[in-house]
């Protein structure tokens, strides 16, 4: 199924051919693990970015999980956010972590602005984050709930 020419000559727009190149939407990778600040000899928010950018990446979200600070209260958020200053070629948004059960920070670090919270469902420790054991999963859905926190993505660990 294609787009006739004949339609856009009675639309008057204009045809353009690029041959063999693809046009699209900017990528969105929803998943990538920039080491700053704790670990600014590793991949930073400069070259992740600008990587992602080469590859047609157009927004990434900063997942908290490796390069402390983890993301678990405002006040290590606004450290990783002021790390990417000024070093970003691309949208970046940063997802919050949640610590066990330390549901105490989740209006805090919402409120600070980030685009969505990272657990680790299960009994293990995983990448320094604690986790939400399956008999507190609910205990911390009804906490979001109840705080009216409005989130774009939740990541499971598991």
């Amino acid at each position: 199924m294609g787009i006739r020419k004949k339609r856009f000559k009675e639309m008057e727009l204009e045809i353009y051919d690029y041959k063999n190149c693809v046009i699209m939407p900017g990528l969105i990778d929803i998943a990538v693990h920039f080491q700053e600040p704790s670990r600014d000899i590793w991949e930073g928010y400069f070259q992740g970015t600008k990587a992602a950018c080469a590859g047609g990446v157009t927004t990434v979200f900063d997942m908290p999980m490796v390069g402390e600070p983890y993301n678990c209260d405002s006040q290590s958020f606004e450290e990783r956010k002021k790390a990417a200053e000024q070093r970003l070629w691309v949208d970046c948004g940063f997802l919050g972590c949640i610590q066990g059960s330390q549901y105490e920070k989740l209006k805090s670090l919402c409120d600070a602005g980030v685009f969505g919270l990272v657990f680790n469902y299960g009994t293990q420790q995983i990448y320094g984050i604690e986790p939400v054991s399956p008999c507190n999963f609910n205990e911390l859905i009804e906490k979001l709930q109840i705080t009216g926190i409005d989130l774009s993505l939740i990541h499971i660990l598991r």
